[in-house]
């Protein structure tokens, strides 16, 4: 099937589903390799209340997303040690820790880029 072809049978398809002829669910990834498919990603907040939470974040990480963790509501103690144990795991993973805020950390995998245009903890 030629470039040309497969475009015309792609605007078909949606003209079609427009008009009602048919459902209208285009994958825009179908004609790509399964090794150029993009994964979905995943970024998780979690405010955990104490450290019998620790493992929820842990099993976040483990699953290969992002975590926007908000130590806020601990008490210092508390927050200082489930962040020592969730960066031991971040850092078994290799995945990526910054400091967002006082109290607020973003974990990210290895091979996500973190741009940051103005770094007020540095």
């Amino acid at each position: 099937m030629s470039f040309l072809s497969a475009v015309r049978d792609r605007i078909a398809s949606w003209s079609a589903a427009l008009h009602g002829n048919a459902p209208f669910a285009p994958d825009l990834e179908a004609d790509l390799p399964p090794a150029h498919r993009s994964p979905r990603s995943r970024i998780v907040i979690q405010a955990p209340r104490g450290l019998d939470q620790t493992e929820d974040v842990v099993d976040i990480l483990q699953s290969g997303s992002s975590v926007v963790l908000n130590l806020e509501r601990d008490s210092y103690d508390v927050a200082r040690r489930l962040l020592d144990f969730v960066a031991g795991v971040a850092y078994h993973n290799e995945n990526q820790i910054r400091r967002v805020a006082p109290n607020t950390f973003l974990i990210v995998p290895f091979d996500a880029e973190i741009l940051t245009i103005q770094d007020p903890f540095s």
